[in-house]
């Protein structure tokens, strides 16, 4: 188990690369009405991670069961003895598993920052015209997959959720009527 200061790093890395993604897709000139509003949901998620990792910070914080300040004075003493358990644990966590790779957490958050419409550029076809709707916007084609297409914010079960959010009238949010 990690330590309560070792916890509260990683609150404080985890919503700095949250606020970051925020950052990243808000900054993208989307001109499709669809990626837009996946985007907001997807900005939205963000929120509600950085919302919650900040609640747990908070208690971490306040420290209700005084796990945080033992650690703090074990670790202010002068005596390497936590100092020495823990290097021991972390050696034979690693001498038990020698080929574990390790994903640095920076590549989770990558695809915030490619832009969607990019990759429907590279997928369609030199001389094919696309089908254009009434809205002047080609639809989302899911089944395209294109190995040489970068990872974007959003997948296939964002598509399906934004087809089923809103009738064939309101046209994904455009003309919600608010009468009903």
């Amino acid at each position: 188990m990690d330590s309560i200061v070792e916890q509260q790093r990683q609150s404080h890395e985890d919503i700095e690369r949250l606020e970051l993604a925020v950052v990243d897709l808000m900054l993208q000139n989307l001109n499709k009405h669809r990626y837009r509003l996946i985007r907001e949901h997807k900005i939205n998620e963000l929120l509600e991670q950085i919302q919650d990792r900040s609640k747990l910070l908070n208690d971490l914080e306040a420290d209700a069961s005084g796990l945080r300040t033992s650690e703090a004075t074990a670790m202010a003493e002068r005596n390497f003895d936590e100092f020495y358990d823990r290097l021991g644990k972390i050696s034979e966590y690693h001498r038990r598993n020698p080929d574990l790779s390790v994903q640095p957490p920076e590549l989770e958050y990558v695809k915030y920052k490619n832009n969607p419409e990019e990759n429907d550029e590279m997928n369609r076809d030199d001389g094919a015209s696309e089908q254009i709707d009434e809205l002047g916007e080609a639809p989302l084609d899911t089944n395209a997959h294109n190995r040489n297409a970068t990872e974007t914010f959003m997948n296939d079960k964002d598509k399906d959720r934004l087809e089923t959010m809103f009738s064939g009238e309101e046209r994904f949010g455009r003309y919600v009527d608010l009468n009903e």
